[in-house]
């Protein structure tokens, strides 16, 4: 047909790949906040989950805390992008568990930019 739009082709399993890792690309950013967090925010040491028990709900609770009732704008902003760091970085194990699956077995899915010399 005269109008129809032409499909894009779909991108390669490393491609997709390589686009996750750029998006979860912000670790400067959470350095730069972790630093000025580090040198000018004063973190009480009786805030939610310090000392906790149980290490994992005491990080759940230090980061709520954090983001919600913090001393500090820098702290919230630290532990949101050390959050979406996070986040991201599940989703983009999950891509590469996705783009292995999508190879066939015993055969590599695009061949390593090191490879073409």
């Amino acid at each position: 047909m005269a109008g129809s739009p032409t499909p894009k082709p779909a991108a390669v399993p490393s491609q997709r790949l390589w686009s996750k890792y750029l998006e979860a690309g912000r670790g400067d950013d959470q350095f730069f906040f972790g630093m000025i967090t580090n040198l000018y925010v004063v973190i009480p040491a009786d805030h939610p989950g310090a000392g906790a028990h149980d290490y994992f709900s005491g990080v759940v609770s230090s980061v709520g805390w954090a983001l919600s009732a913090g001393p500090s704008g820098w702290l919230s902003l630290h532990a949101a992008l050390g959050l979406l760091l996070a986040l991201g970085a599940l989703e983009f194990v999950g891509a590469a568990a996705r783009a292995r699956a999508a190879c066939a077995p015993g055969q590599m899915c695009a061949r390593p930019h090191y490879a073409s010399r």
